[in-house]
């Protein structure tokens, strides 16, 4: 599977429109939500008039709308329009439009050409790159999906001018578990980083990327190294899981608890000193707004049925020292209950 183009800001539009223009002769679908549709959609266009011809896909925002019915109801929109396997789809929005369009895309005619122009932080620094597609089952995250990489992947920062700082700050989260997993220099800029849209904002985004795309050219599959990307993870969409239709917690939040208590779980296993955890701790504590987990039993049902997990056993990622991650670590239940315990008990 060939990797994608990644191009970053307004000094890429002629490398854009020259891919754009390889498929003029085709149909052009272009796929939002109502927030990228009413912030996003008018300001891509002004860059690239001539795609106004385009059929506009529009579905509802939030987490809860990736579904297989969401699936069905664009693929017969697809149908409708006579969409072909030599057609395009544009994703523009955040990482559901990314991992929603991306999926359509992969399983549509067995496959279709795809562009993914990531509006939020969270989706141009993670979602949009990798090539990881997917929709959410039985309340599950990204239960269902499939690896499938789009054509190109188009980061405008100027979109960030539209989000809400919580947005803001969810994206930050992502970035710190790129500098944790891979670049110690990138974790301390981030320790002294406010969350703001800036020219270090920029750079960071092109490290995260970066980092992203080196990991997932040595492993596309998640077979071994790519599953350090998810550090934080096997916790945090635990905690997704169980907040998902209630919204208390966004993504990268609920990475941040989960990097919390995984580095939590590497302490107390000897992976990483004291010293470097509680660093780890209170750097995470005072850059983001956390509360309280409520239900943990049903947090640790959710990691259960992890897809990482092998054999039975759950599998998580650990750190040694900030920069250095480890992948396939055995844990047991009552680890995780007592990360979840030490967490919640700093919000006591």
């Amino acid at each position: 599977m060939n990797n994608p183009i990644v191009l970053i800001g307004k000094s890429s539009l002629n490398e854009a429109e020259l891919f754009f223009n390889k498929f003029q002769n085709e149909k052009i679908f272009i796929l939002v939500d109502s927030n990228s549709k009413e912030y996003c959609l008018d300001i891509f266009m002004s860059y690239f008039p001539f795609l106004v011809k385009s059929i506009i896909l529009e579905i509802n925002s939030g987490e809860s709308i990736k579904s297989l019915n969401t699936i069905s109801l664009l693929a017969g929109k697809l149908v409708q329009h006579k969409a072909e396997k030599n057609s395009l789809l544009i994703n523009l929005g955040g990482g559901v439009i990314s991992d929603i369009g991306g999926f359509l895309a992969s399983i549509f005619n067995r496959g279709i050409n795809y562009v993914n122009i990531p509006t939020t932080l969270l989706s141009q620094v993670d979602a949009s790159v990798g090539g990881k597609t997917g929709v959410n089952f039985n309340h599950i995250k990204n239960k269902l999906g499939f690896f499938y990489n789009p054509k190109l992947v188009l980061i405008f920062p100027l979109f960030l001018k539209t989000l809400p700082k919580l947005e803001i700050a969810s994206g930050f989260g992502e970035i710190f578990k790129y500098s944790l997993i891979s670049d110690k220099k990138m974790w301390n800029v981030l320790k002294k980083t406010k969350f703001e849209l800036d020219s270090t904002l920029e750079k960071l985004i092109l490290g995260s990327v970066i980092i992203k795309e080196k990991i997932v050219q040595k492993d596309l599959f998640d077979n071994n190294i790519r599953k350090v990307l998810n550090f934080g993870h096997t916790i945090g969409h635990a905690v997704e899981s169980v907040y998902l239709h209630s919204h208390k917690f966004n993504h990268g939040i609920c990475v941040v608890i989960g990097m919390i208590c995984e580095s939590y779980i590497s302490n107390k296993l000897n992976y990483l000193p004291d010293s470097v955890f509680l660093e780890i701790q209170k750097t995470l504590v005072s850059k983001f707004s956390l509360t309280k987990i409520e239900n943990i039993e049903r947090v640790i049902s959710f990691i259960i049925s992890d897809k990482k997990n092998k054999n039975n056993e759950i599998k998580l990622i650990t750190i040694s020292e900030i920069g250095n991650a480890n992948f396939d670590v055995s844990v047991t239940e009552n680890d995780i209950k007592k990360s979840l315990n030490f967490f919640n008990s700093l919000y006591e």
